[in-house]
């Protein structure tokens, strides 16, 4: 498991964003232009607009390029475009303490448990349960490498009921125990 964020790995190496008839895509060039503004300014603040309309440019170059998917195409991204896995998703990135199992979340998107559970692996590529697993420790490397809470603190917050189960399932993902993990953090 990368501790990166899990975006990037999902995204391809290039998104070629084109417009229609050879016209500028309207958000493209605005958010360009302004770019190019802020970059040609002195002005107080122009670093942090320039970030700004980055982060911008970066998520519509994203909804452009989930709008460009196939449903065929793999991936948790190409899964947010089915709403029913697109709420399961924002469930378990939302609240990964959660006790989720695959019933539990089949019923919240009204499912039934084997088409929800055959749905998700075909879209998403792995497991219902795999998935949320990855995801918690994710979310447990970001908390070791950012702050200082006890294992068994960032146990709870991943959901996991003990500091043992959860250096348990942390070492099997990432090869390496949590502290160990935290001594060598950024």
């Amino acid at each position: 498991m990368s501790s990166d964020n899990p975006l990037l790995p999902a995204l391809p190496s290039l998104i070629l964003i084109q417009g229609e008839n050879g016209k500028a895509i309207e958000w493209l060039d605005s958010t360009l232009q302004a770019i190019a503004c802020e970059t040609a300014s002195n002005r107080p603040g122009a670093e942090m607009m320039i970030t700004y309309l980055s982060n911008i440019l970066f998520i519509q170059a994203i909804r452009a390029y989930l709008a460009s998917l196939r449903q065929a195409a793999g991936g948790w991204l190409n899964a947010l475009l089915d709403p029913q896995l697109s709420t399961a998703l924002t469930l378990i990135h939302q609240s990964p303490e959660q006790n989720w199992t695959v019933d539990s979340l089949a019923q919240q998107v009204n499912l039934s448990r084997s088409t929800f559970a055959a749905r998700f692996k075909e879209r998403v590529g792995e497991a219902p349960l795999q998935y949320l697993t990855q995801w918690r420790m994710y979310r447990a490397a970001q908390q070791l490498r950012s702050t200082n809470l006890t294992l068994g603190a960032i146990a709870q917050q991943v959901g996991y009921e003990s500091e043992a189960a959860f250096s348990k399932a942390f070492k099997r993902q990432v090869e390496q125990a949590p502290g160990e993990y935290r001594k060598r953090k950024p």
